[in-house]
């Protein structure tokens, strides 16, 4: 039996005559170091039942550790953000999460995203949806005129000046246009 009293192995009973001398044996147990024995391991049979105990102490598993690798991956199976390694003892719980990725959407799991470790390397695959890219589509409000949406070709504001060349060009225009108009009305004062 083991230190706390549970049975590791089969009972031995052996029987033979009043006085007649016997031997018991200590066992090899898997898993199980010999400690001690309760009662005499040899000696001569009497009248009364004699009980002779092997206690064992169980021997320390050596840390065997599991891994679980989480993967993010799109659709077609390319990564999308750094693979995520975890490791324990086996037989201990694990958890993964889903990450928010920008760009994309969660569409499943494959794999436990929670279990156990085990002896053997687990998968776990979350897998994105890639967002659609939305254009602006313009809407005709119920006075029927349309919004103006900027042009996707137009990225940057007008440089200093540049609008002053424009307003120069009127004011000019505009001085021209009144000096012919002063050049009319003198002429035609002169053929008068």
């Amino acid at each position: 039996m083991d230190i706390e009293g549970n049975k590791i192995s089969d009972d031995v009973i052996k029987a033979g005559n009043i006085g007649e001398a016997y031997t018991t044996e200590q066992k090899d147990i898997l898993g199980y170091t010999f400690k001690e024995v309760q009662g005499d391991a040899s000696g001569k049979f009497t009248d009364q039942a004699q009980t002779v105990t092997y206690v064992y102490t169980k021997n320390e598993l050596p840390h065997v550790t599991g891994t679980v690798l989480v993967q993010y991956v799109d659709t077609n199976g390319q990564s999308i953000s750094e693979d995520v390694a975890k490791s324990g003892i086996v037989g201990e719980g694990y958890s993964t999460e889903k990450k928010d990725i920008k760009g994309y959407t969660f569409k499943e799991v494959r794999g436990n995203a929670a279990g156990h470790y085990t002896d053997q390397v687990q998968t776990v695959s979350y897998i994105y949806t890639k967002n659609k890219t939305i254009s602006q589509a313009t809407e005709t409000p119920k006075g029927g005129e349309k919004d103006q949406v900027a042009s996707a070709k137009q990225k940057f504001l007008p440089k200093a000046g540049e609008n002053m060349t424009l307003i120069n060009f009127i004011l000019g225009l505009t001085f021209l246009v009144l000096a012919l108009f002063e050049l009319t009305l003198r002429l035609k004062k002169i053929n008068k």
